[in-house]
Parts: C-alpha cells; structure tokens; sequence
C-alpha cells in the first residue's frame, strides 16, 4: 500500500488533521496553563484525550510540538490581526486604529489570557532554540506589515519604524499585565494610552521623533 498523503482518503486525512490540531491546542493549554517544563507527549496525549501513540505518530519529540504549536499560535495570531486591520477599510483614521489595537490587547489580556502565556512561553523557547526563531520572525514580520501599511494610509512620516515602536508598546502593556493581572489595565485606559502614542507617530513632522 502507498505511503503518499495523497492516497490516503480524504475522510481518513480530515480526521488526521483534526487529531493533529487538537494535540497542538492542547500544548498551547498546557504551556499556558503550566508552562513549557510540563509539556511531554504523555501530557499532551492526556489533554487531547487520545492515545499516546497518536501523540508519537505526529510529534516525534518536544522540540517538534513546540515548533508546530508555535506555527499554529503565530497563523491564528497573524489572522486575528488581519481581520482588525481589515475591518478599518481603506480609509482608517487614528483613533480607529487606537481603538482596534486596544480590543486585540484587552481580548488577549482577558478571554485569551492563556494563549497570550502560551505565546510568550513559545517566544522564549525560540529564544534558546535558533531553529525556532524563523517561525518567530514570521508571526512579527507578518502584523509589523499590516501595522506599516496603515500607517502608510494615515501618513506617517516614518511608518516601519512607527510600526516597530506600536509593536513593542503592545508587547510591553501585554507583559506587564499579565505579570500584574490583580491591576490590569482597564480597556479605557489601554485605549488612551494606545491613542496617544499613535497621535504623537502619525502628527510628528520629523520622522526623528
């Protein structure tokens, strides 16, 4: 019988994608809940709901769970941003902006608090594994992008490097509370915040500022 995917049939290879996933959203629960030290393919097996075997099938170590949670994490992220970005149309305005980039923060703060754990836990096993890092720089290249697009639509005088700052601001106030939650911005404050750094980059006449 042929190993190639394509002769597999299209039931058998829905069911096996489906499997696939639900063992990647259950390392991404784990690494949030528990961090990356607790996951193992026994654990993730056990989350899933599956045998261990099928967790082996698919992931033939760690590392490969981690790199293709990783990849998941940074598809999903990467499009929940371009349906933000995409809601602006084509002609946004600053406050527009202020306001979708405070309800990306605030929802991963709150209903994707997890998930926003899970992502920083991947960000720092690519910082220790270089063979990571390329699935890093995808997921920020791709909504560092999106950013500098419209910027460029609002009339930044330097919109990649506005882009760059917006992108570090957001990280920042996402580290901070999810270190603080007992003090969590309030989505008002997010907003204001997020406002007035954006005002300042696309009002400022030199691109130094």
């Amino acid at each position: 019988m042929s190993s190639d995917p394509l002769d597999t049939p299209p039931k058998r290879r829905r069911r096996g994608l489906a499997r696939r996933i639900a063992l990647l959203e259950a390392t991404l629960l784990i690494l949030g809940r528990d961090g990356s030290a607790a996951v193992t393919h026994r654990a993730v097996a056990d989350e899933a709901g599956v045998p261990i075997a099928a967790t082996t099938y698919y992931f033939s170590s760690k590392e490969d769970l981690l790199r293709e949670a990783l990849h998941l994490h940074a598809e999903r992220e990467a499009q929940r941003v371009a349906l933000a970005t995409q809601a602006l149309g084509d002609t946004p305005t600053v406050d527009q902006l202020a306001d979708q980039l405070a309800d990306f923060v605030d929802t991963g703060l709150r209903e994707g608090r997890l998930g926003l754990i899970a992502e920083y836990e991947l960000l720092l096993q690519a910082a220790r594994h270089p063979e990571l890092e390329p699935l890093s720089r995808v997921f920020y290249d791709q909504i560092q992008d999106q950013l500098n697009q419209i910027l460029k639509k609002l009339g930044a005088p330097d919109p990649e490097r506005a882009a760059r700052l917006i992108m570090a601001t957001l990280a920042g106030m996402e580290v901070d509370n999810l270190a603080t939650p007992t003090t969590q911005l309030p989505r008002y404050e997010l907003r204001r915040l997020i406002g007035r750094l954006l005002h300042s980059l696309v009002e400022a006449e030199s691109p130094d500022l």
